[in-house]
């Protein structure tokens, strides 16, 4: 928003997700960082799911490696104490998945995330051998929009999404 002011547009703001706790209300999660000894690594691709990620563990992040695709994730991460052991190049889930080396078989990863994402990282990983469980941290919802946003986003000449989530 900031550097489209810049630039000289007028952006309007308009949420059309909110972020709510995943349906077991965070239970999945607390049972895997109580095991968080088991994992090689944990893989965290949202701020949102770093946040969820850090307050579950509570400390206990150092017995274990983190991945994380994004500067924006790798600073949410930091800003909690705990840094990265890897980010990929290029900040997609694919590239998170060409950086992370072929597993024999025995290596173990907890990808806390979204209660819906695409299965770019767990399929990828698993097909380089590495065990994953994925556990929900969130949830997206659609937001209420009211009759004057509406208005303001169907006069506008451009629309920007900023995931995918907004976009369903």
């Amino acid at each position: 928003v900031d550097a489209l002011r810049t630039s000289g547009a007028h952006p309007i703001e308009a949420a059309t997700i909110d972020v709510v706790d995943a349906s077991d209300g965070g239970q999945g999660l607390t049972d895997a960082v109580a095991a968080l000894h088991r994992y090689d690594w944990v893989v965290l691709t949202s701020t949102n799911a770093v946040e969820r990620y850090v307050a579950a563990a509570r400390g206990h992040t150092g017995e274990v490696r983190h991945a994380v695709v994004g500067t924006a994730t790798l600073a949410a991460l930091e800003a909690n104490g705990v840094s990265a052991d890897l980010l990929p190049d290029r900040f997609v889930g694919a590239s998170l998945v060409e950086a992370f080396s072929t597993s024999d078989g025995n290596g173990r990863v907890l990808y806390p995330s979204a209660a819906e994402t695409a299965p770019t990282i767990v399929d990828g990983l698993r097909a380089k051998g590495w065990q994953v469980d994925q556990v929900a941290t969130y949830r997206t919802v659609a937001a209420e929009v009211s009759d004057a946003q509406r208005r303001d986003v169907a006069n506008a000449d451009a629309v920007l999404f900023t995931s995918g989530s907004s976009v369903h």
